[in-house]
């Protein structure tokens, strides 16, 4: 059983080394699809606070929001997950990795985005 284990540890570190140099583009796909998933119910949130606003008002708002606002959200947040993800030990590292997008795949499907 010990042997197993030890196998089974050696494989799990080994993917992580696989998977180390891809750290940063593995949390800009996790943070991009979590912006897809909720950028719906964002932008119904600033469309229900700026609706009595002059249309050029409005789109201003718009574009800044999903030029700039998402911009910044991607940029500041996926180092933020990248540089938790390299925390992890790196025998933990892909099942880590598998369970984020597993959850991230039962949020889209919450949000009949599947």
């Amino acid at each position: 059983m010990n042997e197993v284990l030890n196998s089974l540890s050696a494989l799990m570190v080994e993917i992580a080394k696989w998977l180390s140099p891809y750290i940063q583009e593995i949390a800009l796909t996790a943070v991009a699809s979590l912006l897809v998933i909720y950028g719906d119910t964002i932008n119904g949130i600033i469309k229900k606070h700026i609706r009595n606003l002059h249309f050029v008002m409005r789109t201003l708002i718009f574009v800044l929001v999903c030029a700039f606002g998402y911009g910044m959200l991607t940029v500041f947040l996926a180092p933020l997950l990248a540089s938790q993800l390299v925390l992890i030990p790196k025998h933990m590292l892909p099942v880590v990795i598998l369970l984020v997008f597993i959850f991230i795949g039962i949020l889209a499907e919450r949000k009949k985005h599947l």
